[in-house]
């Protein structure tokens, strides 16, 4: 007689298996991701149209402005992932997610001004913040899940917040701003990014820690001694 150990079995399901024993945790990581998301949007997309459309910019100045505002979201990243581990995953991606919740009333006042050095330094501001907390994300989204659903944990907790951070943005901003201006997408932004900070509140720091299979529990944590 063949015997199948019930762990194996489990293996087979991984998606059921994490949202059995992992379902907070997906909801919150997904949450954790919504600010970059929505705001690489704004910053990367929405603002060239807006510059050109309602300020005026020439369609080469936004094209500049946006070069920059790579550049910006380029060093924020290796930042981001150089301070998760030396800093911690939590600290490092809800910091971010709570300066953008302030930049989020800064990002359309500097836009506004007619000035397009100001303007770069809206789109720089939002696509720094965008680095850091993605560049944090590889590391703590898929360090939340347990080994043997990791990566199905981090694919479903990425695409959920994808589908807010994402699409929602580009469907509503253009009706916020023709209805209540520019103050009603950034009132949009920091509802978003007070919504990831929390998110992240209640996650598990993960930087220095290791996860242990175990029989009885999905997810057994050990901390290590820091060396040196």
């Amino acid at each position: 007689m063949t015997c199948i150990s019930p762990r194996l079995n489990e293996t087979k399901t991984p998606l059921v298996q994490l949202l059995h024993h992992q379902s907070k945790e997906v909801l919150l990581a997904s949450g954790a991701v919504v600010m970059w998301l929505s705001f690489f949007y704004i910053g990367a997309v929405y603002i060239t149209n807006y510059g050109t459309t309602v300020l005026n910019f020439s369609r080469s100045e936004m094209l500049t402005v946006n070069l920059i505002g790579v550049g910006f979201n380029v060093i924020g990243s290796v930042a981001g992932a150089l301070l998760a581990d030396r800093r911690g995953r939590k600290i490092t991606i809800g910091g971010a997610n709570a300066l953008a919740v302030g930049w989020a009333f800064a990002l359309f006042p500097l836009a506004n001004s007619g000035n397009i050095a100001l303007m770069a330094v809206a789109v720089a501001g939002t696509l720094l913040l965008v680095g850091v907390a993605s560049g944090t994300t590889t590391a703590i989204i898929p360090e939340t899940f347990h080994t043997r659903y990791r990566s199905t944990g981090a694919g479903v907790a990425f695409n959920m917040g994808s589908v807010v951070g994402g699409a929602i943005p580009p469907i509503v901003a253009a009706p916020l701003v023709a209805a209540f201006g520019s103050l009603g997408l950034a009132v949009m932004m920091a509802v978003l990014a007070g919504a990831s900070a929390l998110c992240v509140a209640f996650l598990a720091e993960t930087k220095g820690i290791s996860l242990q299979e175990s029989e009885t529990e999905p997810v057994t944590v050990r901390a290590h001694e820091d060396v040196g």
